[in-house]
């Protein structure tokens, strides 16, 4: 899915959410992150399902 697309998707998903739970590229969009299941996102995105696998990757390497 392109990039803009998700974006356009997470703001028509969060629109009548209050002002604070909208979607934006700031400080918000990682309280609204938190509340997704990773688990629904990296089944529909290789994508996210590589970067989740390297963040642990690297999390656990010495």
């Amino acid at each position: 899915m392109p990039k803009a697309t998700a974006i356009d998707a997470l703001v028509k998903a969060t629109q009548d959410c209050k002002p604070t739970l909208r979607y934006d590229k700031g400080e918000h969009s990682f309280e609204l992150l938190a509340r997704i299941h990773p688990a629904k996102v990296t089944a529909a995105s290789p994508w996210a399902a590589r970067f989740v696998t390297a963040v642990k990757t690297a999390m656990t390497a010495p």
